[in-house]
């Protein structure tokens, strides 16, 4: 983010770029080819149209993240750059895939950029008092602040523990080898 230079085509035979955010000082470096196929569906900060943004990209736009400051570059939800201005690319020859950098699937109109912006969810798991025992099996989801006032947190069984705010000022974390943590908009803060 903030570089000098967005994507610089080399000696290639064709290119491929597609949902992609690029804000940077020069969005483009060489000529891309002009066609959907393999160029469309990119977001630049840069007021300048180029055949690599593609006849559904955009440019010209501010983006909103989640802490650029502190580089948590997860797309906020007020975001009007990239948001929702996406395209399936699931079933696409060239690059398919379904899920987004924090292993989330996307779902709906995708989002331009590796994040994909998902609502947070309710709490499936919450703590009270003293030592924390969280059952992965569950799918727990934490999306309110926890403060565990010095105690332990312990996660058994096999499954997910998503975490999108932060657990902050515990003692141990105790993790099986098959709970799978995913942070996403929060995690474990000392």
């Amino acid at each position: 983010m903030n570089c000098t230079r967005g994507l610089v085509l080399t000696a290639v035979a064709q290119e491929y770029v597609k949902n992609n955010i690029i804000d940077s000082a020069d969005a483009f470096v060489n000529a891309f080819t002009n066609d959907d196929a393999y160029n469309d569906y990119n977001s630049i900060s840069q007021n300048e149209e180029n055949d690599a943004i593609g006849s559904n990209g955009r440019y010209n736009q501010a983006f909103t993240y989640v802490d650029s400051a502190n580089a948590d570059f997860h797309l906020d939800s007020g975001d009007g750059g990239a948001l929702d201005f996406g395209t399936d690319l699931s079933s696409n020859g060239n690059a398919s895939f379904t899920d987004d950098i924090d292993g989330e699937t996307r779902s709906g109109t995708w989002d331009i950029g590796a994040d994909e912006f998902i609502t947070a969810a309710e709490d499936s798991c919450t703590y009270s008092s003293g030592t924390w025992e969280v059952d992965c099996s569950d799918d727990c989801t934490i999306s309110s602040g926890v403060d565990l006032d010095g105690e332990d947190i312990i996660l058994t069984g096999s499954g997910t523990f998503k975490i999108q705010a932060d657990i902050v000022d515990f003692g141990l974390a105790h993790v099986s080898q098959s709970c799978d943590i995913i942070c996403h908009g929060g995690c474990f803060r000392v």
